[in-house]
C-alpha cells in the first residue's frame, strides 16, 4: 500500500470515529435527558404511591366503620350473632333432652371455629352438654367438644367445634343446644315474647325453636318443618 493510500484510509477512519463520537455524544445527551425525566417520574410516582397509601389507610378505616354498622358483632370480634349482646336480660333454661335451635345469619367465606353463649344459671350433674351448627335444611355441619364441665358454671362459654366449619354460601344457619342430666343450664336471652320474635315464620324458619325431644345427643339431622316456636330467645354467636 502506498503512503497516499494509507493516509486516505486513516482519514476515513478518523471521519468515522468523529461521526461515532458525535453519535455517542448525542446519545449521552439523550440518555442524560431520559435520566432526568425518569428521575422526575420516579419522584412523581413516589408521591403518587404515598398518596395512594394514605387513601388505602383511609379506606380501611372506612371499611372498619362500615363493618361495625353492617355487622355489629365485629365490635366484639365475632363473625355473627343472632342479636346484639346488649339486648340480653335474664335467661331461659334448656329443657333436658330437648334440642334448642337459634337462627343466625353467616356470611360466605366465614370459617367457624367456636359457638358462643352465656350461662346465667349453672347446670348440675350434666351427663351431656354440647352445641352444634346446622344448615337451614337441618343437616349438622359441626358439633362442639363436651361442655358438661363448662355449662356447670356461669359466664360466657366458648364452645369449640371439633373441626372448623367453612361457610361457602351466605344465609341462615342454626346454632343448636342440648343438655341432659339432673339440672339444665340456663342461658342468656331477651325479655321478648315468641309472638314478636317468631312472627311471620313457621317451623322451618323460626327464629327460636325447639326441635327433637328425648335426645341423648345432638342428631346428625333435624326435620326443621317439625320445629316448635319457643319463648327461649337465647343469645348465641359464632366466630
Amino acid at each position: 500500500m502506498s503512503q497516499g493510500t494509507a493516509i486516505s484510509s486513516l482519514q476515513t477512519d478518523v471521519t468515522t470515529a468523529n461521526g461515532n463520537i458525535a453519535t455517542n455524544t448525542s446519545n449521552i445527551a439523550t440518555n442524560t435527558a431520559n435520566i432526568a425525566t425518569n428521575t422526575s417520574n420516579i419522584a412523581t410516582n413516589s408521591s403518587n404511591i404515598s398518596t395512594l397509601q394514605g387513601q388505602v389507610a383511609t379506606a380501611q378505616t372506612d371499611i372498619t366503620a362500615l363493618q361495625g354498622r353492617i355487622n355489629p358483632s365485629a365490635i366484639q370480634g365475632f363473625i355473627s350473632w343472632n342479636y346484639d349482646s346488649e339486648s340480653q336480660s335474664g335467661g331461659n333454661a334448656l329443657t333436658l333432652g330437648t334440642v334448642f335451635l337459634h337462627k343466625i345469619y353467616i356470611p360466605a367465606g366465614a370459617v367457624i371455629n367456636n359457638l358462643g353463649m352465656n350461662v346465667t344459671t349453672a347446670g348440675s350433674a350434666l351427663t351431656y352438654a354440647r352445641a352444634g351448627l346446622y344448615s337451614a335444611a337441618g343437616t349438622q355441619l359441626g358439633i362442639s367438644v363436651d361442655q358438661t364441665t363448662l355449662w356447670n358454671s356461669t359466664g360466657f362459654k366458648v364452645n369449640a367445634l371439633t373441626a372448623p366449619v367453612n361457610i361457602s354460601t351466605a344465609g341462615f344457619y342454626y346454632v343448636a343446644q342440648l343438655n341432659t342430666g339432673t339440672t339444665a343450664a340456663q342461658m342468656s336471652s331477651t325479655p321478648g315474647t315468641s309472638n314478636a320474635f317468631n312472627a311471620n315464620t313457621t317451623g322451618a324458619t323460626l327464629r327460636h325453636a325447639t326441635g327433637p325431644t328425648g335426645q341423648t345427643s345432638l342428631p346428625a339431622s333435624i326435620t326443621m318443618s317439625s320445629n316448635i316456636s319457643t319463648g327461649a330467645s337465647i343469645w348465641v354467636t359464632v366466630y
